[in-house]
């Protein structure tokens, strides 16, 4: 039950002292945000959100990802007093009712990005600092400017598939834009979110993205890593093919310039793995992490996933 002090006090202190409505908000709050969080073992429920943090990270900021990573600062080191307490023992009353007034209007994964905008904000001094720094930073928060932190927030949420950070312990998302994304993909379990750097998506959500073209904010890139020879007997319309024995050198680098360039022009897209299967796709998103690639995603079960869609089409041979 440790953290659930702060987050009484803060309905207390919202509801102006009437202890039924603070109870009962205080209930559904904690069923859609920190569902599973008070078990009498919540160690899985915790591990499980910290490693999809640790997912969000890479995705969206893989230099600051490998940088904590390579320094051993990992997510229960410092966030676990976030999550718990959806930042009620981080910040004073005053931040909080602003924090609560977007993470309200927001699904049940909304706090995951609250966190991310905080590490955004100390990213420069993060990115310079050892273990040990890092650790003197967390123990005594600088001041965070909380509007910058929820813009940010909102920002990397719209741009995250909605399939991947789901979580196997989380309550379904009750104001989900459109929860057909999810349907052909089971939610993950721990040891498979803990052993790979980022996530996988639905096939409904990566055939969601191809269709809103080039002009949305979720644009993205279909990168097929099959040989050669079976991407030019049937792909995926408009992908692009790196085979996964020959796109990276003996060092893990990029030395292929078509390929370099591919990436250089899809800066800002998402960028799908698509695969034989998830394990070999999962192996190729992790290097493009190492190498700080932004965006990087893995479509769930592969190319079965892909076929079941009607993507994959035979390519005529000329």
């Amino acid at each position: 039950w440790q953290g659930l002090d702060s987050l009484a006090a803060t309905f207390l202190a919202v509801s102006f002292q009437c202890e039924a409505i603070a109870y009962a908000s205080m209930l559904k709050f904690i069923d859609k945000y920190v569902h599973n969080f008070f078990l009498k073992d919540n160690s899985p429920v915790m591990q499980e959100y910290l490693a999809v943090f640790s997912q969000l990270i890479a995705f969206h900021g893989p230099e600051l990802y490998n940088h904590l990573f390579d320094v051993g600062f990992q997510p229960e080191l410092y966030a676990i007093p976030w999550f718990l307490t959806v930042f009620t023992h981080v910040f004073p009353l005053e931040k909080i009712f602003l924090i609560w007034n977007k993470l309200l209007v927001n699904n049940s994964s909304f706090p995951l990005f609250i966190g991310l905008g905080i590490l955004w904000q100390l990213k420069g001094n993060l990115l310079s600092f050892g273990f040990n720094e890092c650790i003197l930073l967390f123990s005594d928060l600088p001041d965070i400017n909380i509007d910058k932190c929820m813009e940010d927030a909102e920002c990397l949420a719209s741009i995250t598939p909605d399939s991947g950070p789901e979580r196997q312990y989380a309550i379904v998302p009750l104001n989900m834009t459109n929860p057909e994304r999810l349907a052909d993909k089971p939610r993950q379990k721990l040891d498979h979110i803990k052993n790979n750097k980022t996530f996988s998506i639905s096939g409904k959500e990566m055939l969601d993205l191809i269709n809103r073209g080039s002009k949305s904010k979720r644009s993205c890139i279909v990168i097929d890593i099959r040989p050669v020879e079976e991407f030019q007997a049937e792909s995926i319309l408009n992908s692009v093919n790196m085979p996964m024995n020959t796109t990276f050198n003996e060092k893990g680098m990029i030395t292929n310039t078509n390929i370099q360039g591919i990436f250089e022009k899809s800066k800002k897209k998402i960028k799908i793995i698509v695969g034989k299967d998830e394990t070999s796709a999962h192996r190729f998103a992790g290097h493009l992490i190492t190498l700080r690639y932004r965006y990087v995603c893995v479509l769930y079960g592969g190319k079965s996933t892909a076929i079941k869609l009607g993507l994959f089409r035979t390519n005529t041979v000329k």
